[in-house]
């Protein structure tokens, strides 16, 4: 078993449709898997986003620029998910020091951990989706689920940590977002 932390409170804001903030809105989230109950004992960290994360992406040049090396790559393989040729595909993999770009993390059946960068195993990954609805927490223990076999090597249950309540998410936006 694997937990999952969501650290930011926007995402919760819009989980529970706060403010302005939007349920069909999460079209990205990032979160930490942790091998514990504890926030601290982190195993490893995602970003995923879904198609219309994507397309928000490419719309504001963010992520990877029209100008950059790799932009073709990177629309080629957004093209492949819509289509369903593929269900997603990594978009960086990062270590200490170093990261790899989108043409160099492909797993060719390795483990993540197997694509060491010298002596370093990675610890974060920008993963972009062919999933078409909002990353609520049941569609990111679903994808998790999907994906860590081939991510891990190793097939884990999830479950969500420290789940925000809508009355803690409501008390959290009156202080950050209500003068």
């Amino acid at each position: 078993m694997k937990y999952i932390n969501i650290y930011h409170a926007d995402y919760w804001y819009s989980y529970y449709n706060i403010g302005n903030f939007k349920i069909n809105d999460i079209n990205s989230v990032e979160l930490s898997i942790l091998n514990t109950k504890n926030e601290y004992d982190i195993f490893f960290n995602i970003d995923f986003y879904n198609i219309k994360g994507i397309e928000d992406i490419i719309k504001d040049d963010e992520y990877i620029e029209k100008g950059d090396i790799n932009y073709d790559y990177f629309i080629s393989q957004y093209e492949l998910l819509k289509k369903g040729k593929i269900k997603y595909f990594i978009g960086s993999i990062y270590y200490p020091h170093y990261y790899r770009d989108i043409k160099n993390c492909n797993l060719d059946n390795n483990s993540i951990f197997e694509l060491t960068s010298p002596n370093l195993k990675p610890y974060y990954c920008v993963i972009f989706t062919n999933e078409q609805n909002s990353l609520t927490p049941e569609n990111i223990i679903k994808l998790l689920e999907y994906i860590s076999l081939d991510l891990f090597k190793e097939k884990f249950n999830f479950e969500m940590y420290d789940y925000f309540d809508k009355n803690k998410a409501q008390e959290l936006y009156n202080k950050d977002y209500v003068y």
